[in-house]
C-alpha cells in the first residue's frame, strides 16, 4: 500500500478541535438542561392557565345563564371554586347569595353535576392579588365585580404570569413576563 499524501492535507478533525467542541457542548448542557427540566416553571404555567380558564368559564357561564357567578380563591387552603347566585324567595339568580354550585364541564353528568372546584398546587405563591379582592363575580353582561358590588381592576400574578380582569368591560388579559 502506497502513501498518497491525502492524510497530510487536513481531511478530519484534530484532537484539540474535538476536545473544544465537547467542552462547549458540556457547558451548554450544564446551563440549559436544568431550565428545560425545571418542574416549577411548568407547574406555574399549568396553574396560571387553569386559573385563567376557570375565570373565563365563570364569565361565559354568567353570560350564558344570565346568573351572577362567583369566582372565589381561598388563599389559605389553595382552593378555587365557582358558585352562582340563588334567591330562595323568588326565581331570581341575580339577587341573593352565592350558594348554587356551577357544574364542572370536565365531569359533567346530567343529574349529578359535579361542583366546579380546583385544588391549587401547594407551594405555588401568588405574588399579588389578595383575599380582599376575592371573591369576584360576573354579571350577565360579563362585567366583573367585587363581592361588595363595586367594579374595578383585579390582578393576580403567578410565577411571571399576570391575569388582569377589567371590571367595567369584563376583559380578561393574560400577560407573560419574559425573564
Amino acid at each position: 500500500m502506497q502513501y498518497d499524501g491525502d492524510y497530510a492535507q487536513g481531511k478530519g478533525f484534530t484532537v484539540v478541535e474535538l476536545t473544544i467542541v465537547i467542552a462547549i457542548i458540556s457547558i451548554l448542557a450544564v446551563v440549559a438542561l436544568p431550565k428545560l427540566f425545571s418542574t416549577s416553571v411548568l407547574q406555574n404555567r399549568v396553574q396560571s392557565d387553569d386559573i385563567l380558564n376557570s375565570i373565563r368559564y365563570a364569565q361565559s357561564y354568567a353570560i350564558r345563564t344570565g346568573c351572577h357567578v362567583s369566582v372565589n380563591i381561598d388563599f389559605v387552603n389553595n382552593i378555587l371554586t365557582l358558585q352562582r347566585m340563588f334567591n330562595a324567595v323568588g326565581p331570581s339568580c341575580v339577587t341573593g347569595a352565592f350558594t348554587l354550585n356551577v357544574p364542572d364541564p370536565v365531569v359533567y353528568e346530567s343529574a349529578t353535576a359535579a361542583t366546579y372546584t380546583r385544588t391549587l398546587t401547594n407551594g405555588v405563591v401568588f405574588s399579588s392579588g389578595t383575599q380582599s379582592d376575592w371573591p369576584i363575580y360576573f354579571d350577565s353582561l360579563g362585567r366583573a365585580y367585587r363581592s361588595a358590588g363595586t367594579r374595578g381592576t383585579y390582578t393576580l400574578s403567578l410565577g411571571g404570569r399576570t391575569i388582569n380582569i377589567i371590571g367595567d368591560t369584563g376583559f380578561i388579559a393574560y400577560t407573560v413576563v419574559q425573564n
